[in-house]
């Protein structure tokens, strides 16, 4: 079976064909309709015989239309669940856009791309949206690739300073990396901070963790509002990673901060 691409084009034409079919019928029904106003019975049927062949052709342009689309629903699902994610990369790499695989989910550096298929939708970053023709989904993502960024650094920036502190005091002293003077906190727990609240986790996951990380670390803001600033640090427990858009992981492991004054 073709993939969906294919149908959704498939059925794009048949709609095209459909829609010049239905003007075709408009055509002689406003004939026939200026016949009868002026009393031309000749004209009325000549008028008629043209919209009874247009809307026979209607008729069967419009049961094309219906039969380019060859999923049932258990296929579209299917479908979704083995093959989308799939032909959206292959469709991706056709029309220039680099789309990575991690955990289940599809970074489009700065988007990350979940597949829904029980929903026949998607959700890009936080929103969710049903209009998953690859090509067209593509175009959306490289739109967005090229665009200004509209990502709040400073929000999250800030939640994880929050979290930091309420974190730096209760580590036991195995779990204490010390940078300097500057305690560093594993990330994965700033992390766990971060999502403590039920259901969390499924609306932030950690990959959408990591793209915030790695916004932060390539744009800023790393300066918090009351002056205390950022810092990450190398490690050797599990890190938190995110895919650029160059395909390079980059990994992030424990974090710290410093206030205003310490360096």
């Amino acid at each position: 079976m073709a993939g969906f691409e294919q149908g959704f084009a498939d059925t794009e034409r048949a709609a095209a064909a459909t829609v010049k079919s239905a003007g075709e019928v408009t055509k002689a029904a406003r004939a026939l309709e200026r016949a009868a106003k002026t009393g031309s019975i000749n004209a009325m049927r000549k008028a008629q015989a043209e919209l009874d062949t247009a809307i026979g052709a209607l008729n069967q342009e419009a049961t094309n239309a219906g039969a380019c689309w060859r999923f049932r629903p258990d296929d579209e699902e299917n479908y979704m669940k083995e093959n989308f994610a799939e032909e959206l990369r292959a469709e991706a790499q056709r029309l220039g856009l680099r789309i990575h695989q991690r955990d289940e989910q599809l970074i489009a550096s700065p988007s990350i791309v979940r597949v829904l298929p029980t929903a026949r939708a998607v959700r890009i970053d936080r929103k969710q949206a049903s209009t998953i023709r690859p090509s067209y989904l593509v175009s959306k993502l490289l739109e967005k690739q090229k665009g200004p960024s509209r990502a709040n650094g400073r929000a999250i920036l800030e939640a994880m300073y929050k979290s930091y502190q309420m974190l730096v005091g209760g580590l036991s002293p195995s779990h204490r990396l010390e940078a300097g003077q500057r305690q560093a906190v594993p990330l994965s727990s700033i992390y766990a901070a971060l999502t403590l609240m039920p259901g969390t986790g499924r609306e932030y996951s950690q990959t959408d963790f990591a793209r915030d990380l790695y916004r932060l670390d390539t744009n800023g803001p790393v300066v918090t509002r009351r002056g205390s600033r950022i810092h990450f640090y190398g490690g050797r427990q599990s890190s938190i990673s995110y895919v650029d858009r160059d395909g390079n992981i980059i990994s992030y492991y424990n974090v710290a901060f410093t206030e205003a004054g310490n360096g």
